[in-house]
């Protein structure tokens, strides 16, 4: 009886081991478009330095680094919209995390955030921290602020709806409180008195990123280095900082960076505009006229033109590109208004 209970054991140990390995980590669908033009649909299965791996009905399609122009995932549905008031952290490469925990000890940023858990980013290739929510009356304060080339650390201090700041050097930062030398003294802050954090670039760190991603959390990661693995996305970030970004996080990866370059990137070498009743409507880059996001049906785009009709538009483009590609529509806002025709030539 010993002996066969023994066994009994052994054989359940067994089936212990083969059940905690479990099934492997399923692969996201995804859809892929190449420089080219070319989609492909299906599951991703390897992402690497060298190329990417799509299992299209069963068949591997193998498609070469170079050529990708983006990846997105394919959901049943779109994903919420986060809440951009939240806490922020910007790298100088313009990496953004939305945070929930953060401390700052030897020059090293560890971070928490809702979906990416936890991580540490050296403070070097940190650009700003924004401690507070913000609102619409302070974002273009802030990012004023956050955009200045500045030789000490700026202390930013909200007073109603101005910003203001005192110039120092900002040291740890901890749970409640922030520690920094001003006129050569050292003193400390609550965290909650200050609105944030803009450091002084002196030893700001390079590097080319291969890839912007795009998370369902609103974060946007400058990626030095990517690679898909067990159902994650491996992540090189600025200054050797690594993070596993999980599949159901990511929406877009985005390669276009060098291979691609949008009209609104690029100066009109002319601009004409024929008014209705001396009212001049001028043509706007990435925003509509009146402010916002540019969007067509319920997708929002970052990057494109808000051009009013009876506006000529002439770019020099120097034989420098192979393929030209858009997509058009009308704001939804003036939509029931009247039609549009458009000429490309």
């Amino acid at each position: 009886m010993r002996c066969n209970r023994f066994k009994l054991l052994a054989f359940l140990s067994a089936l212990g081991m083969v059940a905690a390995t479990g099934p492997p980590a399923p692969q996201p669908p995804v859809e892929l478009t190449t420089l080219a033009g070319r989609r492909v649909s299906g599951a991703l299965v390897e992402l690497s330095a060298d190329r990417a791996t799509i299992n299209e009905k069963g068949k591997e399609v193998r498609i070469p680094l170079p050529e990708v122009l983006d990846v997105r995932a394919v959901r049943p549905k779109p994903a919420v919209p986060p809440d951009p008031r939240r806490p922020e952290l910007t790298l100088t490469d313009g990496t953004r995390f939305y945070w929930t925990g953060l401390r700052v000890a030897d020059r090293i940023v560890s971070v928490e955030t809702a979906q990416l858990g936890k991580f540490t980013i050296p403070l070097s290739a940190v650009s700003s921290i924004r401690l507070a929510q913000i609102d619409r009356q302070l974002t273009d304060a802030w990012k004023d602020l956050a955009a200045r080339e500045v030789n000490q650390d700026l202390l930013v201090i909200a007073k109603g709806n101005i910003l203001d700041h005192l110039d120092g050097t900002v040291g740890t930062i901890d749970a409640g409180t922030i520690h920094f030398v001003l006129d050569g003294e050292e003193r400390t802050a609550k965290r909650e008195k200050l609105f944030g954090i803009v450091y002084a670039r002196r030893n700001a760190e390079g590097g080319k990123p291969v890839c912007e991603i795009s998370t369902v959390g609103g974060d946007l990661l400058k990626a030095q280095s990517v690679a898909w693995n067990d159902g994650q996305l491996k992540v090189g970030m600025l200054g050797g900082a690594s993070l596993v970004v999980p599949a159901e996080q990511v929406l877009t990866l985005d390669f276009s960076a060098g291979k691609v370059r949008y009209l609104s990137q690029l100066e009109p070498r002319e601009v004409k505009y024929t008014p209705f009743f001396d009212q001049v409507w001028t043509y706007c880059r990435d925003r509509p006229r009146d402010g916002g996001s540019l969007r067509l049906g319920n997708k929002e785009y970052a990057r494109g033109l808000w051009i009013h009709s009876r506006t000529f538009l002439k770019y020099r483009l120097s034989g420098d590109y192979r393929r030209f590609q858009t997509v058009m529509g009308i704001d939804q806002a003036v939509a029931p208004l009247g039609n549009v025709h458009v000429v490309i030539s």
